[in-house]
């Protein structure tokens, strides 16, 4: 038999099959003849959270994608649990030339948050983590721009980051 790319590609996918089974891998999303969570309870959970304001451009991008990714409307009041984030950012040069100016920098956005419950009792925390990497060019303005995109790819990637940790939080809990 012949080696080809689609075999190549048809092994490694049976490979991580069996890799995903072994492991214990479990989808949060199984159908309910498995006595597990339905889409809409996570859902109807993800969507009673409040998001308090967070401070700053870059706050502001993490809460509304945070917002989106729940679902939520979260100005109502009366909210089944309420979301506390703390972020912190952090600019370190990435690389430096033989003149020592700095060509790119990476951009950390990390987050600390708080899940309370409607009694303000804290029934979750966590931490979350993102990286975003801009150049800097001669012109001012394009890397003021450059830094700004990388603040709100990095933004999308802590909300998912964050999303995906509620939600593994809340299929322990359902289940």
């Amino acid at each position: 038999m012949k080696f080809t790319k689609n075999n190549g590609i048809i092994a490694s996918t049976l490979c991580m099959i069996v890799i995903l089974s072994a492991c214990g891998f479990e989808p949060v999303y199984k159908n309910a003849a498995n006595h597990s969570i339905h889409k809409n309870e996570l859902n109807s959970e993800l969507n009673q959270i409040s998001i308090d304001t967070i401070p700053g451009r870059v706050g502001h991008q993490l809460r509304k994608n945070l917002v989106y990714k729940f679902g939520s409307n979260s100005n109502l009041l009366n909210q089944k649990y309420n979301l506390v984030i703390n972020l912190d950012s952090d600019k370190s040069p990435l690389l430096i030339q033989d003149d020592e100016k700095v060509s790119r920098y990476n951009l950390s956005l990390i987050a600390s948050f708080m899940l309370a419950d409607s009694n303000s009792k804290t029934i979750y925390e966590g931490h979350a983590r993102s990286v975003g990497s801009f150049n800097v060019v001669t012109s001012e303005f394009a890397t003021l721009m450059a830094e700004r995109d990388a603040e709100d790819r990095a933004a999308s990637e802590l909300s998912a980051e964050i999303n995906g940790l509620l939600i593994d939080y809340f299929a322990r809990k359902i289940q």
